[in-house]
């Protein structure tokens, strides 16, 4: 009898355990969308890729610039509708390639925004726009359409994660969401190919090009089968790598020389702060690896000659009386990024990930 119960017990007892297990893994099924921005993105997107925002304002000189220039068109915009794009943590794409081109954009916010709210504000500010709204599985999809009839969709997706996109892409997914879609998640060889970047990387795009849309685009350029490039800004470098695939070995090797041309341009201009062999460009039969290293004084020269191509107001707008239009001309202004600090380039830094991505 005592037996008996005690296998009563355990059964009872395992029964409980086994719903405890399975509920938890039913819910860890759907992770939050902040955390895994890939899983929002519908399946059909062939072009992916992460922008570490927050990253990049750590770096010398970017979160000055851009707190310097907010009174700039689309810096002023956002911050006349409350937020900064020092307030925004990362950004994920999703690309449909074709004569008509879908897409859209996760951002994620570093604190709670409110979509409606900043439409509003936007509304007040270009009434331009028309507005629609329409619900879609509990969320509210707004559609802002302009004169041309051209849409832009949006849609809050978590108090922190807002979608941006062509409608027919953010249609696809809030369905993803739902359940009712696959996300790009399903797609094992785009995401073997962005996996080595997909975790560390500061920036990371990475595409396939399947034969059916490379033939409705009908480029004359190389024949391209995926392309995989990340880039990264450590030890006072900026490291750009990547791995392109080729359907055609002749392709391989027409980008291996223009790597080739633009090591040798480097080689002509030593002002320009880089050396030839900051600039790797080597074709594997149908891969071409790319790594190209940019120090910092060779992002200064690149800043520098920006600022000198801009000549000063007082040297092109002649002098003239006031209320003329000469007088009002707006004083152009420069766009460059504020210099970064020159210093040596760093021996010992570490190779970025040039997308070494299993294959």
């Amino acid at each position: 009898m005592k037996t008996r119960n005690f296998l009563k017990r355990s059964l009872v007892l395992s029964a409980c355990l086994a719903a405890t297990v399975f509920s938890l893994s039913a819910c860890s099924k759907k992770p939050a969308l902040m955390s895994a921005p890939l899983a929002a993105i519908p399946e059909t997107c062939v072009i992916v890729g992460i922008i570490d925002v927050e990253a990049w304002m750590k770096v010398d000189g970017i979160a000055k610039n851009v707190r310097e220039n907010q009174s700039k068109a689309g810096l002023q915009q956002l911050e006349e509708m409350g937020v900064s794009l020092l307030d925004i943590s990362k950004m994920a794409l999703g690309m449909e390639p074709g004569p008509k081109p879908e897409g859209l954009f996760l951002i994620s916010f570093s604190k709670p925004v409110d979509l409606k709210s900043l439409i509003e504000k936007a509304q007040q500010r270009d009434k331009s726009r028309t507005l629609n709204t329409e619900n879609i599985d509990g969320k509210v999809l707004y559609l802002a359409t302009d004169a041309k009839g051209e849409a832009i969709a949006l849609v809050q997706l978590e108090e922190k994660l807002i979608a941006a996109g062509t409608p027919i892409s953010v249609r696809k997914s809030l369905s993803v969401i739902a359940g009712k879609a696959k996300s790009v998640l399903s797609n094992s060889p785009l995401m073997a190919l962005c996996d080595n970047g997909r975790r560390n990387d500061m920036f990371w795009l990475a595409g396939l090009m399947p034969k059916d849309i490379a033939k409705k685009l009908g480029s004359n350029g190389p024949d391209l089968d995926s392309v995989m490039i990340c880039a990264n800004y450590r030890d006072e470098q900026l490291r750009i790598g990547g791995i392109i695939s080729c359907r055609k070995e002749e392709d391989a090797k027409k980008l291996t020389s223009v790597g080739m041309l633009a090591s040798a341009f480097i080689s002509m201009n030593p002002d320009s702060g880089m050396r030839p062999d900051d600039f790797k460009c080597s074709a594997n039969g149908l891969k071409v690896n790319i790594d190209i290293t940019v120090p910092k004084i060779a992002l200064d020269a690149l800043a520098a000659a920006a600022k000198k191509s801009q000549l000063p107001a007082k040297s092109v707008v002649p002098p003239a009386s006031a209320g003329s239009a000469a007088a009002t001309t707006p004083q152009p202004k420069t766009s460059a990024a504020a210099p970064l600090s020159p210093s040596k380039p760093s021996a010992t830094a570490a190779p970025a990930k040039t997308g070494t991505a299993k294959k």
